[in-house]
């Protein structure tokens, strides 16, 4: 039996990367295959998460960077696409969780080291993923420090989330 996953890197040289890994049981060896890359702009990329099913013509990532920024990205062939970038905190974004909501988007809390926290919601429109309008709130001195590490906790319709400096 062989098992699949795709690993998707972001790295502070600001490119993303992402492979298909096939494990096979058998032979207890397993093989890394490309699927795509980009580069962003001069910031380096901090997080990376997977959107939606990975189906190598579906596959879709959220990426957050150094300059603030949540960035959506988009495969096409053997690269992505940068569709949006979306500014949430004044520099880097250190600590970053998302849950998946009942109405298919998902919620996204966010840390920087502007010592704010972030909470936004990404909602799928018209076949594409977007930041909801007024979602995004902001609590600009949230830590006396950078925040540098955040989660959601969900349960039902029910999240908390937990931030720490």
């Amino acid at each position: 039996m062989s098992r699949v996953a795709v690993i998707t890197l972001a790295l502070s040289s600001s490119q993303l990367k992402s492979y298909l890994y096939k494990h096979d049981a058998e032979t207890g060896t397993g093989t890394f295959n490309p699927l795509g890359d980009a580069a962003y702009t001069g910031a380096c990329l901090m997080q990376v998460q997977h959107l939606g099913p990975q189906a190598a013509e579906k596959r879709s990532v959220l990426t957050t960077s150094t300059d603030g920024h949540i960035c959506l990205w988009k495969a096409f062939d053997q690269t992505y696409s940068l569709q949006w970038s979306h500014k949430i905190h004044q520099n880097a974004i250190k600590s970053f969780d998302m849950v998946s909501l009942a109405s298919g988007g998902y919620a996204l809390l966010t840390g920087g080291d502007d010592n704010a926290l972030a909470y936004t919601v990404l909602e799928r429109s018209e076949g594409s993923w977007r930041v909801q309008p007024g979602s995004c709130k902001i609590v600009r001195s949230a830590h006396a420090a950078a925040v540098t590490g955040v989660a959601i906790a969900q349960k039902d319709d029910r999240m908390v989330g937990i931030s720490a400096s």
